[in-house]
């Protein structure tokens, strides 16, 4: 058997109705247009 003793974190969601604009745009994952 193993055991390993790691640190648990531990989320604080918070339900929003409207996400804020990232650098991808409207273009999704891959469409930062640093690749």
């Amino acid at each position: 058997a193993q055991m390993v003793i790691s640190k648990v974190y531990r989320a604080c969601l918070k339900e929003v109705s409207v996400l804020d604009e990232t650098k991808r745009g409207k273009g999704g994952f891959g469409h930062t247009g640093l690749a």
